[in-house]
């Protein structure tokens, strides 16, 4: 459930709700785990009114726009306001029943934006792909993009040359979970689609498809050349499971000198597809950016549960890291349950929060650690340091780079931080507010050597990264805004724009 903050409404659609007559009808709708797929408006004299259905709430059937939220589980939501009946269904535990009084019949005529996505369909014809035309940055961004063999086309025509890095991905019935749009001569991936009951879509899912790969084939058919549209129609026309092929397109070198422009592709990854062996390991950029997110998260749980650090034998207090979930199955986690791209910093804190709580708990109570499966590990002092080159960790290793400036993508701590970068840029992305566009344009004239170097400079902490980036982003972007309204072009409510991307 959401409040108006989602979405602007204009003042015509906030007078026709106000206009919306209300019936004696109630209902009950159960709720199950995850979204509720409401989007609900405080309307003096009326309560409580919801103006936009989604996943579980569409699928109910019966409720309508402009229903009225009467109660919670057992709690009455009479003269509540928007923020807390959220609280109240915050609390509550699932499955949850909500009471609805229904509009009157002629109520459902209310002209209040509804993005629906479609529900699965099982019988050829119908769309399983979101056909999209994307804006002029985006197009840009694209247009940069340059297949595998364009780069090195005359290794490619020697025997034994490079192959196309290709993908094959099943889908089964059901939208695909994707947004194409034609660029150029190509059809290229621009965003992914959750499942109308808020589950992660298919195309997400596999975790092998990324922003900008190009479709080449739907089944044994080739796509190549063909439109959008003409795409669309061949995914309806096929029996589903269904084998889609994609290709990995890489980034032309900006004029700024900076490898990554609008993806995360700090280097070609030597491995054919998606494998978790230690060799494929040891090339995949994205494995040591997840590894410094790991540390980084230590780091910052440690610092917050300062006071309760634990203590060896000999009473002598350590800093101590977590170092017993082993980075190559929490890599291989991430992957298999699709989590986004930027969202593996919150989902990596929660693993290690759940694991320091526990092993905390087993130090206090005295309990006895295997020695084959030892929780902490005392951090090497700077004589371990000096004294055992050879075997130092990739934290020792990234706390010397920090030192060094960067040189370009070779320097692995520069993949790191243009990875953190990009992850910003990411969640600018999604967010739908109409106020983020113009700091999403923002974020894509920045140079991140220019960041990254004045990051040396500083001397920022590894683990900081990400906060120090997103306050050089936001404090850029405001002096930005101050110099447009200075300058006359156009009237900007300052006040209004630097509040929301306060909270970026």
């Amino acid at each position: 459930m959401e409040g108006q903050g989602r979405m602007r409404l204009d003042k015509s659609v906030r007078d026709r709700l106000n206009g919306i007559k209300l019936s004696d009808d109630i209902i009950d709708v159960t709720f199950g785990h995850g979204s509720l797929g409401l989007q609900i408006l405080d309307v003096p004299e009326r309560g409580v009114l919801v103006w936009h259905l989604d996943g579980q709430a569409l699928d109910s059937k019966e409720l309508k726009i402009g229903a009225q939220v009467v109660k919670v589980g057992k709690v009455d939501c009479s003269g509540l306001d928007m923020k807390s009946v959220f609280e109240v269904v915050t609390r509550e535990a699932r499955p949850v029943v909500i009471k609805f009084r229904l509009p009157v019949a002629d109520a459902d005529d209310v002209p209040i934006p509804r993005v629906v996505t479609p529900p699965p369909a099982d019988v050829p014809g119908t769309t399983q792909v979101r056909l999209e035309q994307v804006d002029k940055t985006l197009t840009q961004r694209l247009r940069n993009l340059q297949a595998s063999d364009e780069a090195d086309q005359a290794v490619v025509d020697k025997p034994g040359g490079k192959p196309h890095e290709d993908v094959n991905v099943v889908f089964h019935k059901g939208p695909l979970g994707l947004q194409i749009s034609d660029v150029g001569k190509r059809v290229l991936v621009t965003s992914f689609e959750n499942n109308p009951d808020g589950s992660v879509g298919q195309a997400q899912k596999s975790g092998l498809i990324h922003f900008g790969y190009q479709i080449i084939r739907i089944g044994k058919e080739s796509c190549e050349g063909l439109t959008m549209h003409q795409i669309g129609m061949m995914v309806s026309k096929h029996k589903r499971p269904v084998v889609i092929g994609f290709r990995k397109l890489y980034e032309r070198e900006s004029s700024k000198g900076s490898k990554i422009v609008s993806g995360p592709r700090p280097k070609r990854c030597l491995c054919i597809g998606r494998s978790f062996t230690r060799a494929s390991l040891e090339t995949d950029p994205f494995f040591f950016h997840f590894q410094m997110l790991c540390k980084a998260a230590q780091i910052k749980i440690l610092l917050n549960f300062e006071d309760s650090k634990a203590k060896l034998q000999d009473d002598k207090q350590y800093n101590f890291e977590i170092s017993y979930l082993p980075y190559d199955q929490l890599y291989e986690d991430v992957v298999n349950e699709g989590i986004a791209f930027f969202a593996w910093p919150t989902w990596i804190r929660g693993k290690y929060i759940e694991a320091y709580l526990d092993e905390e708990k087993r130090i206090r109570n005295g309990s006895t650690m295997s020695p084959r499966s030892p929780v902490f590990r005392r951090q090497p002092s700077n004589e371990d340091l000096e004294s055992s080159e050879g075997d130092r960790c990739a934290f020792c290793t990234s706390q010397l780079a920090l030192r060094e400036k960067a040189k370009g993508m070779d320097d692995d701590m520069y993949i790191h931080f243009a990875l953190l970068f990009e992850g910003i840029k990411a969640r600018a992305e999604e967010d739908k507010k109409d106020s983020q566009k113009s700091y999403v344009e923002y974020l894509e004239t920045l140079d991140v050597d220019q960041l990254y170097n004045k990051c040396q400079e500083e001397g920022v902490s590894l683990h900081t990264w990400d906060d120090w980036i997103k306050k050089q982003c936001v404090w850029g972007y405001e002096e930005q805004l101050y110099k447009v309204a200075l300058s006359g072009d156009t009237e900007l409510d300052l006040r209004d724009m630097i509040k929301e991307n306060r909270n970026i």
